[in-house]
């Protein structure tokens, strides 16, 4: 980890405001949508960019193709998407 040189304060109401230029210069977070993964551990928080899933095979990935709204499919669910679909209509 390395040490951005801000020791931040949370607000009354226990909030967390991380400034845009943190976000820029340190990490790949988007920051005109910026989504990200919030972990726990006994003593950390980790704040991470989130990638989407593959609704298939729950593999995060940023080469994923929208199905449908929401609905998110690497090249390996596609390939196991089609395979299911030819067994079971083939029949």
């Amino acid at each position: 980890m390395k040490f951005t040189g801000k020791i931040l304060r949370l607000s009354k109401d226990g909030k967390l405001r991380i400034p845009k230029k943190i976000l820029k210069r340190h990490y790949t977070i988007d920051t005109k949508n910026p989504q990200v993964e919030i972990f726990l551990s006994s003593d950390m928080i980790v704040i991470q960019p989130y990638k989407t899933s593959c609704a298939v095979t729950g593999k995060k990935s940023e080469n994923l193709i929208e199905l449908l709204p929401e609905f998110f499919v690497s090249q390996e669910g596609m390939k196991l998407l089609l395979y299911e679909l030819k067994k079971n209509f083939n029949n």
